[in-house]
């Protein structure tokens, strides 16, 4: 090489640089059928919808989320190709007019962008042929990408529609990131597949050992039973309740038989930890990343329906985002590794989601009590922005801010944003004094014992903190 071709190539092609950018092609196919490509295009972007006003020189773009990617190939089928292994070429011709005449979206494996879900529109596929083409049929495929159906959701929690609506947004962005950064990384699928395995199985052996500790029958009965009657350590409405943020008591519905609610728990309870046990030995055995995302979010959907206990949901979603939910293998292989990676980021984002699904709908004990939750909360949603920007996952953090400022609203909406006032004391007086001298009202003793969360109420602190202006 000329003195000047090597100066032109080290300007283009850089000097030292292992990296090869032909052998990070990926093969091309859709549905499985395999072909050779040439060229292609894709269109990127967001929806836009442009408001025109009378007398204005400017018109104001409103953004209406993110464009639908259109993406065309141009390539050829060769019989004998030595490209890709095929048959003839008119049974290639065959299966590829097939594959996009086939109902629903298919996966389309592009050379740079890697495996994609995909739609082909009528007129989608356009074959060439001719004589001067010889044994070769090349053609032009057009597709858009496309995404997951937003699922339904069937549970008992009474959770924020707004939050509620983010969740469902937010967990549908999850699943398909997940399903397009593993199959993107997959260069073995036997490792893949058992890496996926493995993670699963310690992930789910762990929510259930941590869910067993949730659902005793002392646990169901504290988040059925009313704080008015049975103390302050119960946090459900049977028998009445008062809650410590705002005072306000509500009283017993109707006269319950209580024998027969603690044999009906009683036999929740066991239900409740068989359907755990089969979603974990579904999910432990589990080795399509297509098939995790819906057995996580039913697995989700069980744990919720199956631990009585609001606060003890909270603390299973909140420890489902730490590192002991995970084994913490070192995998040698670069495939297993990512693969592990992108799926462990998955299940942690999703136990923030859930972690934020049932705080929305916690009954706030007192003020201290609900700033703790959302300090819980926001600290979860840090961690799955942090992992969504990590992985590069840009419309999955954008969907975490928007569910981070919906729960922040959420919460201020319940009593957070209320005006309180403290109120302090010379001495450690008794829940009825204070009362009385707080509202001239001794009914709302159990308020104050239920928002400090004192050992007995005859030894209050010396300053509570109440809502200002309450009557």
């Amino acid at each position: 090489m000329t003195i000047v071709g090597d100066a032109l190539a080290s300007l283009t092609q850089g000097e030292g640089d292992a990296w090869r950018w032909e052998e990070n092609l990926h093969p091309a196919s859709f549905r499985g059928v395999p072909f050779a490509v040439t060229g292609g295009e894709s269109l990127f972007g967001r929806r836009q919808a442009i408001h025109e006003y009378p007398m204005r020189d400017r018109v104001w773009v409103e953004d209406l989320g993110r464009g639908t990617r259109r993406i065309t190939l141009q390539g050829f089928i060769v019989h004998g190709s030595r490209i890709y292994s095929a048959g003839d070429v008119l049974t290639q011709r065959d299966a590829l007019v097939a594959a996009c005449e086939t109902k629903g979206p298919g996966t389309l494996v592009h050379p740079t962008l890697g495996e994609l879900k995909v739609s082909i529109p009528d007129g989608g596929l356009r074959l060439r042929e001719g004589v001067d083409q010889g044994r070769s049929f090349s053609f032009t495929l057009t597709c858009f990408e496309g995404g997951l159906k937003t699922f339904a959701l069937v549970t008992g929690g009474q959770a924020d529609s707004s939050v509620d609506q983010g969740w469902l947004s937010t967990a549908a962005t999850a699943a398909a990131s997940v399903i397009a950064e593993v199959k993107g990384d997959i260069i073995s699928v036997k490792h893949a597949a058992t890496t996926i395995q493995n993670t699963l199985s310690f992930w789910s052996n762990f929510v259930s050992g941590t869910a067993k500790e949730a659902t005793t029958l002392a646990s169901s009965l504290n988040s059925t039973l009313g704080n008015l009657r049975f103390g302050r350590d119960c946090n459900g409405s049977t028998g009445g309740s008062i809650s410590g943020l705002t005072g306000k008591i509500t009283p017993a519905a109707a006269p319950v038989n209580y024998p027969a609610l603690v044999a009906d728990k009683n036999m929740q309870v066991v239900r409740a930890r068989s359907e755990i046990a089969a979603s974990v030995a579904g999910l432990s055995a589990m080795r399509e990343i297509d098939a995790v995302p819906d057995a996580v979010q039913s697995m989700m959907i069980t744990l919720t329906d199956a631990v009585p206990s609001t606060k003890d949901q909270l603390s299973l979603f909140e420890s489902m985002v730490s590192d002991s939910a995970f084994d913490g293998t070192y995998y040698n292989d670069i495939t297993s590794r990512r693969v592990y990676s992108a799926l462990m980021a998955y299940l942690k984002i999703m136990g923030a989601l859930m972690f934020v699904r049932v705080a929305v709908s916690v009954a706030l004990t007192g003020a201290s009590a609900a700033q703790d939750l959302f300090n819980r909360g926001i600290a979860v949603l840090d961690t799955a922005s942090l992992l969504a920007s990590g992985h590069g996952h840009d419309d999955l953090w954008d969907n975490l801010e928007v569910l981070r400022e919906t729960f922040t609203r959420s919460m201020l909406s319940q009593g957070m944003d209320v005006a309180s006032a403290v109120w302090t004391f010379s001495s450690l007086l008794p829940a009825l004094t204070l009362a009385n001298r707080i509202w001239q009202n001794a009914d709302r003793a159990d308020a104050l014992v239920v928002s400090s969360g004192v050992v007995h109420p005859a030894f209050m602190p010396l300053s509570v903190e109440v809502i200002n202006g309450s009557d």
